[in-house]
């Protein structure tokens, strides 16, 4: 799990592939400790985290049956190397709308999302999945939640930010799509 964040996705793969090893990695060492507190309460003994980035994986060559990216950077010549023959590359991102009602909370003009273009030139796409569905948060402090886990939070002034503290009720629609790509250099 490649950019894992505090491992809440992580954990979840343990538990759906109790007999795998899986490891998380993530660039913030404060993420990776909750990470690996989050497992060990939920015992999952199959989970494994280490601080790094996505562009120096700290693995052998080949060693790797698939990699999952979670709206986190994708790297194609390191997870080309990492993977083992036809090894699987898992990509969830953002469409156009995604989070579309938080950014026309916070922004006077929102933009939409441009498609990612992630030059996987080792991999072939094999299967896309789009997701579409709305969302009511009910309370400000799951607005302020949900703010706190997007980039815009690290990226929006302090003025527009304060636009959020006065909501009591948010509307957005989650757009995203998951990418299977398969390895073919």
């Amino acid at each position: 799990d490649s950019g894992c964040g505090e491992g809440f996705y992580t954990t979840n793969f343990c538990k759906n592939l109790p007999s795998c090893s899986v490891f998380g990695l993530d660039i913030s060492k404060n993420a990776v400790n909750h990470a690996a507190k989050r497992a060990s309460c939920d015992k999952q003994n199959n989970a494994f985290f280490c601080v790094a980035s996505s562009f120096e994986l700290p693995f052998k060559s080949g060693c790797a049956d698939a990699v999952i990216s979670i709206f986190a950077p994708v790297c194609n010549d390191e997870y080309s190397r990492v993977l083992k023959k036809k090894g699987r590359l898992f990509v969830a991102a953002p469409n156009a709308d995604h989070l579309f009602g938080l950014k026309e909370a916070l922004y006077e003009k929102p933009y939409k999302n441009k498609p990612n273009e992630y030059n996987l030139t080792n991999f072939k796409l094999e299967k896309q999945h789009d997701l579409r569905f709305e969302i009511t948060l009910d309370c400000n402090n799951d607005i302020q939640s949900l703010f706190k886990m997007t980039p815009y939070y690290y990226k929006t002034s302090i003025a527009d930010t304060e636009k959020l503290n006065s909501l009591n009720s948010l509307k957005t629609v989650c757009d995203f799509c998951i990418l299977e790509y398969v390895k073919i250099k």
